[in-house]
């Protein structure tokens, strides 16, 4: 929707939530449901377009009312009385120069009042009764035109729209819930523009617009709670109890609500005609927008019990509840039998995720920059045919909060959308003076709405704590069997609660000590050494040991949790217990001047280091040959225990390591020097 050029959509509550004008301040307004010229765009189906009127030299101005009273009803068909209704609307305006052919002004005013009666007819009488109100809407608008000279023009024009409803229809009245339930709404909208028009030349016209609008919606609770919760309005609203087929306290699980959707936006119009094989009316522009919206939200922050796990007498559920609107004298013990389930949600007391971060879980912030640019070439080719050749371009950053993951669902960091070229096709040919032919291809981007956002950062500032009734008599009166957990806690229960959780490896730079004692062979000798835990992605450097340098390959193919390392580490443990401690190698890594292999001693990986200067026995999968790097020929060699070959060193592995010599080949069962 489009006002003066001005795009005052409200994009978070679709249906109710959009800006409302007083019907004798338009101008003119166009409804198109068919395809339309690339200047407008962010809709794939319906634009609406409205001007609002201006003040003339001539000073003019309306007066009307509408009036509508129960006189003329019929009885309701629940209480079988006519419900006291009234409505008035009253609208004025008034328009004319300050300064003739230079300033004019334009305004206008309507209020409407409209009383509202809710009826209680619930299975019990101390619920039953009525709720009045009368709910107020204002609107208010105002326009002033400058003309400058022939060629130069600014209008700035503002609106404002206030909807006060003591009692939401959509959760007051009825017969499954008591006066608890009861709503109150209030919503504004404003908008503000001005629109600078300079007329270059005789085919040439410029436009500039810069406005503001903005939509504010809030949501509150009636009933008194001096024990109100995190994240409720101080002083005020209920738990939600859900027993069979009748709700006590609220039946909305998330009030109160605080929300406000706030644009700036610039946009720059050119227009030209100009005479080249027919007439053409070109149009060139570019828009910028700042979308900035955000909500504190109370989600199940109340508290919600699932009490259908039997029934209580009526006598019963109207003793609980000695005061409707008074939370503090609710005494719910007697609901700890039936109860099954308690919700409630925690947020985190400071958000990493929003924009700007720090605020409190249960507000969420979620900024976007939209822009967009056109150009439209309406060309009258001949006197019958005119055709529409346009192309436009829009992106929307940071639409979905693209910074916020929520794994494994959605990742960290996506990218935007940004490939969203809509080309426009159209024609007219007229066919005779009473058949004209239309016809046209487009294609067309809508906008998102700002709820999906809101709603990502949501789940991911707050935790939903489920409590299962344990049995205990006082279950509904204590949930938790003691404080309620802080969102750090909940978040560790969460954690410890999850039995196929993937546990994370530790960093090469975070490797622990274990105070778990291993063995290893070095020829024939026995030493005992702690292990070194390393199961990581990465790769990293131990500490230097003697001459050589101990490199430990940390690799996903050399994590525990590989199939066949799992076998390994069980044929090594089986092993251990009739012959002397194996070492199994599962990655080899050497080069000229290092030698390094990762091992697994159980279910422990830690990095091969150098046991001595004679030497490294780096042993791999058996039957499955390895080389000797760095020798000057390449010599095959097996597994220590299966091998038919071995090789050595005749003066140390550091030293053969560094030279790159004295490698041998010795025979079968011959120990190496």
């Amino acid at each position: 929707m489009n006002l003066d050029g001005q795009q005052v959509t409200n994009q978070v509550a679709l249906s109710f939530g959009q800006p409302r004008y007083s019907r004798d301040s338009i101008g003119e307004f166009e409804f198109v449901t068919n395809r339309f010229d690339a200047s407008q765009g962010r809709s794939s189906g319906v634009q609406v377009n409205a001007i609002t009127k201006s003040g003339t030299n001539t000073p003019t101005g309306t007066f009307s009312g509408y009036f509508r009273d129960d006189t003329f009803n019929a009885k309701d068909p629940v209480t079988h009385t006519v419900l006291p209704y009234q409505d008035q609307q009253i609208s004025t305006t008034f328009g004319g120069p300050i300064r003739k052919d230079r300033i004019h002004y334009f305004a206008s005013y309507e209020y409407e009042r409209e009383p509202q009666t809710y009826v209680y007819a619930t299975p019990y009488p101390k619920f039953n009764g009525t709720l009045t109100g009368a709910r107020r809407q204002d609107t208010e608008a105002g326009r002033l035109d400058f003309q400058f000279s022939p060629k130069t023009r600014l209008s700035l024009r503002g609106n404002r729209y206030d909807n006060r409803i003591p009692y939401d229809s959509r959760y007051t009245g009825g017969s499954d819930r008591t006066p608890a339930s009861a709503i109150g709404t209030n919503r504004r909208s404003e908008q503000e523009l001005a629109t600078l028009t300079q007329v270059l030349n005789s085919r040439m016209v410029n436009e500039i617009k810069g406005g503001h609008s903005l939509f504010h919606w809030n949501q509150f609770a009636h009933v008194n709670n001096a024990g109100s919760l995190i994240g409720q309005t101080s002083g005020f609203g209920a738990p939600v109890i859900n027993l069979r087929g009748f709700t006590l306290g609220q039946t909305h699980a998330i009030t109160p609500q605080n929300i406000r959707e706030e644009d700036y936006d610039i946009q720059d119009s050119f227009t030209a005609s100009f005479n080249k094989r027919g007439r053409h009316d070109v149009k060139l522009g570019g828009e910028y927008m700042h979308d900035f919206t955000w909500e504190t939200t109370c989600q199940t922050c109340m508290g919600q019990f699932t009490s259908n796990n039997g029934t209580l007498t009526p006598q019963a559920i109207q003793d609980m509840i000695r005061d409707v609107n008074d939370v503090t004298t609710w005494s719910l013990a007697p609901l700890s039998p039936v109860t099954t389930v308690y919700l409630r949600n925690v947020a985190m007391p400071s958000s990493p995720f929003s924009r700007p971060s720090g605020n409190n879980g249960f507000t969420e912030y979620a900024p976007r920059h939209v822009a967009a640019w056109w150009a439209q070439d309406d060309w009258h080719a001949t006197g019958k045919l005119t055709l529409n050749l346009g192309m436009r371009y829009d992106a929307n950053i940071g639409e979905f909060v693209n910074w916020v993951g929520f794994e494994p669902f959605i990742h960290a960091n996506r990218p935007n959308d940004l490939n969203n070229f809509a080309p426009r096709l159209g024609f007219t040919y007229s066919l005779t003076d009473k058949t004209v032919l239309r016809g046209g291809y487009g294609k067309y981007f809508s906008e998102g709405t700002g709820q999906p956002p809101l709603f990502t950062l949501r789940y991911v500032q707050q935790i939903a704590m489920t409590v299962n009734n344990d049995g205990r008599p006082d279950f509904a009166v204590n949930p938790f069997n003691g404080p309620a957990p802080t969102y750090d806690q909940a978040k560790a229960l969460l954690r410890s609660s999850q039995p196929n959780r993937r546990r994370r490896p530790a960093t090469c730079g975070t490797a622990r000590r274990t105070s778990r004692p291993t063995t290893s062979s070095i020829r024939g000798a026995t030493r005992r050494r702690s292990a070194s835990r390393v199961s990581s992605a990465r790769r990293c450097r131990s500490r230097p040991t003697g001459s050589t340098r101990a490199i430990a390959s940390c690799s996903r193919r050399a994590t525990s949790t590989s199939r066949s390392t799992r076998r390994r580490a069980r044929r090594i443990r089986s092993s251990a217990a009739r012959r002397r401690p194996t070492t199994s190698t599962v990655r080899i890594r050497a080069g000229a001047t290092s030698r390094c292999c990762v091992r697994t001693i159980g279910r422990t990986i830690t990095p091969c280091r150098p046991p001595s200067p004679s030497g490294w026995r780096t042993t791999g999968r058996r039957r499955r040959p390895t080389r000797c790097r760095g020798a000057r020929s390449s010599i095959s060699c097996r597994s220590i225990r299966t091998a038919r070959t071995r090789c050595r060193c005749s003066r140390g592995a550091a030293w053969c390591a560094t030279r790159r010599s004295r490698w041998r080949r010795t025979s079968r069962r011959t120990s190496g020097t």
